[in-house]
């Protein structure tokens, strides 16, 4: 049974420049950008996981200026002496999670910042080889362009892909 498509709108992808285009525009960007959302406080939502182990929009002071304890405001019951130290390792449980999440989800932004940054290099390339498809282009060169992304899929952070790439405009 054939799984019917999200974004049913869109045309189908064709390895020309119009199609790579259309690919960008209509299914990488939208993606990348929810992605980016997930990385903001939202007052519906609720804040992020770097905000709540303190690496983001609040400083430790602020958080902490309760000793109410991050992520967890649980006060008192952060205190090994209190509840047998289950507190404090819900604490830490909780502060872990929040830590792996927030990198993966750095990790998420770079691969399809990079991936975006590829398409738009192949379709440049498309462009300057006046063609229109990618048979008239060198296989290696055309996966060349890919290779941060190849790199971002590799690995090398925690999560599976930190490599690779220019980060200097996330």
């Amino acid at each position: 049974m054939a799984k019917e498509d999200p974004n049913s709108h869109t045309k189908k992808l064709s390895m020309d420049k119009a199609g790579l285009q259309s690919f960008l525009d209509d299914r990488v960007l939208p993606f990348k950008d929810e992605i980016r959302k997930i990385g903001l406080d939202d007052v519906g939502n609720g804040p992020t996981m770097a905000t709540l182990i303190g690496d983001a929009d609040i400083t430790k002071e602020g958080f902490d200026s309760y000793d109410t304890g991050k992520p967890l405001g649980i006060g008192f019951m952060l205190q090994a002496a209190n509840l047998g130290g289950k507190g404090e390792q819900l604490n830490k449980a909780v502060g872990k999670t929040a830590t792996d999440l927030t990198t993966l989800y750095e990790e998420q932004t770079k691969l399809f910042k990079d991936i975006e940054d590829n398409l738009r290099d192949t379709i440049d390339t498309l462009f300057k080889a006046q063609s229109d498809n990618l048979l008239s282009i060198d296989g290696q060169e055309f996966l060349d362009v890919f290779e941060d992304v190849d790199e971002d899929l590799q690995g090398g952070g925690k999560s599976g892909g930190s490599g690779g790439g220019d980060d200097s405009d996330e």
